[in-house]
């Protein structure tokens, strides 16, 4: 997969003054990394957007600083939002392509047995995504998890379970339920109680006659 491509320029606005570039399209950042002297940048608006919804927290990008050479390799590690999801602010990580990091990556539940159905099975998912420990340039897209053996009640994929790429670490609990299969309950209406149905019909009768009353004129 292409390397995701992002372009930043050295940042002089700071503080409270960064609203007026967001109202321009702009995007304040800021990059730190180990060992990396900490830079207050600035990229567009769209193209933050657009690198978010590509690479997410867990793929490498290249940012390209106005002024440098060399592409650094980060990965966006924080995203501020504000009021109705509104983009604020982004954090860029600095990585070392040598050292190995641990980072979040998505699950994709795969091959859903036609069975369950017919069984009367459901699945649940319990969890969307894991933390591995690899090389940057190893991190996965995502992980599959071939659920096609899921076939009976109870049966259940762990996060020991889950395939990975080699030189792919995990670091999340490895006893941690990934998907369960389970009875579809299907929840039928309470008939009413006779006693309440009789109420409501004694509601709407006549009341007896009592004896000796006299009968109005």
């Amino acid at each position: 997969m292409a390397r995701v491509k992002l372009h930043a320029e050295p940042r002089e606005v700071l503080g409270k003054e960064v609203k007026l570039l967001r109202s321009e399209g702009i995007l304040p950042a800021h990059l730190y990394g180990k060992n990396v002297p900490s830079v207050a940048l600035q990229v567009e608006k769209l193209a933050a957007h657009k690198v978010l919804a590509t690479a997410g927290s867990s793929q490498l990008v290249d940012l390209t600083i106005k002024g440098e050479k060399k592409p650094r390799n980060v990965l966006i590690r924080e995203v501020q939002k504000g009021l109705g999801g509104k983009l604020l602010h982004l954090d860029f990580f600095q990585v070392s392509m040598t050292e190995a990091i641990t980072v979040p990556v998505p699950l994709e539940l795969m091959g859903e047995s036609p069975d369950l159905k017919l069984k009367n099975l459901t699945l649940d998912q319990m969890v969307w995504e894991v933390q591995v420990k690899c090389l940057p340039d190893r991190i996965p897209q995502k992980i599959d998890v071939d659920i096609s053996s899921l076939v009976d009640a109870g049966q259940t994929v762990f996060g020991k379970d889950v395939l990975l790429g080699e030189g792919v670490t995990l670091t999340s609990n490895p006893e941690e339920v990934i998907a369960r299969v389970r009875m579809v309950t299907v929840r039928l209406e309470e008939e009413v109680a006779k006693p309440a149905a009789e109420e409501v019909k004694a509601e709407g009768e006549a009341a007896p006659a009592v004896e000796g009353a006299k009968e109005e004129k």
